[in-house]
């Protein structure tokens, strides 16, 4: 069985519990307390030495990032059409998970993390950017249900990020 390391309120283990549930693949949660700085344990550094989650074990396999995540999970449980072997489909859905590992993480994930938790970021640089990609985002929705390959991929899971 699957092994998810996460935080219950990370945007990111979010976004890969809802890829799980939509492919109903079954998973044990290892929730960390953050407080306590579970995720920098010896045992925690032992899965993932970055010391950040989500993190995911599936028998001798581990595999950490969220991105790498959902290719992994898309992939190994999933269709063709949640992350295709076809260069061009993939290039696309891989191009979407690269602005949510970037501007939507210097956007609207970091001012989440303000106003929720208190995050010391440059708010006006934030802000700047959540602008921008929200309207690179409304534009291509203008004219596409989804975001790549006109299918939903695991490239939809990044507006985890600025809803949860």
């Amino acid at each position: 069985m699957l092994e998810l390391y996460e935080f219950g309120l990370s945007g990111n283990c979010h976004k890969v519990r809802l890829l799980l549930s939509l492919l109903g693949v079954k998973y044990e949660s290892h929730m960390l307390n953050g407080a306590e700085r579970e995720h920098k344990s010896a045992d925690f550094l032992a899965i993932n030495p970055f010391g950040q989650v989500p993190a995911l074990k599936d028998g001798d396999i581990i595999i950490r990032d969220s991105q790498a995540i959902l290719v992994y999970i898309a992939r190994a449980y999933g269709s063709d059409a949640w992350f295709p072997a076809n260069a061009k489909k993939s290039a696309e859905i891989t191009a979407w998970l690269s602005t949510a590992a970037n501007e939507i993480s210097r956007g609207p994930s970091a001012l989440r993390r303000h106003y929720k938790f208190g995050g010391e970021i440059n708010v006006d640089e934030a802000k700047k950017i959540t602008e921008n990609v929200l309207q690179v985002l409304n534009n291509h929705l203008a004219n596409n249900e989804w975001l790549a390959n006109g299918v939903i991929t695991i490239a939809d899971m990044l507006f985890i990020l600025t809803s949860y």
